[in-house]
């Protein structure tokens, strides 16, 4: 399943502003032009998860750029289920952690559950039918 720009603005809660910052600043994102680019689930859903961080958080994206890749890669290595289960643990330097981390430098988390419930919410129905198809 593919997504245009604009319905990834749609699912993540961002600006199209923001979205053209994040690609210059984003290494997953970085290379990039604009010109009818399509998100695959997995990277939509990644830039919900950043999303959330920025907004819910606080966090600037400038905090977010070393472990932007995780976070593309957590969303393309994991099944949609059990991301459900997760939370993303943020220390203070920034760093993205899957499970809580022993010392006291945890900054903030963010229930990955959540953040997938609100991306399905802002799904249409063609797409929810879409992703119940089996893979080929």
């Amino acid at each position: 399943m593919q997504f245009s720009t604009r319905q990834v603005q749609e699912l993540a809660g961002i600006r199209r502003e923001q979205l053209r910052h994040w690609k210059k600043v984003l290494p997953p994102l970085s290379g990039r032009d604009g010109r009818a680019e399509m998100y695959r689930f997995d990277e939509a859903l990644a830039l919900s998860i950043i999303a959330a961080l920025v907004v819910q958080l606080g966090l600037p994206v400038s905090r977010l750029i070393s472990s932007s890749s995780d976070i593309f890669a957590l969303t393309a290595e994991t099944q949609t289920q059990a991301l459900s289960k997760m939370r993303i643990f943020v220390d203070t330097h920034g760093a993205i952690h899957t499970t809580e981390p022993r010392d006291s430098n945890t900054f903030a988390a963010v229930n990955l559950g959540q953040v997938l419930r609100n991306f399905m919410a802002r799904l249409g129905p063609d797409e929810l039918k879409q992703l119940s198809l089996p893979l080929a």
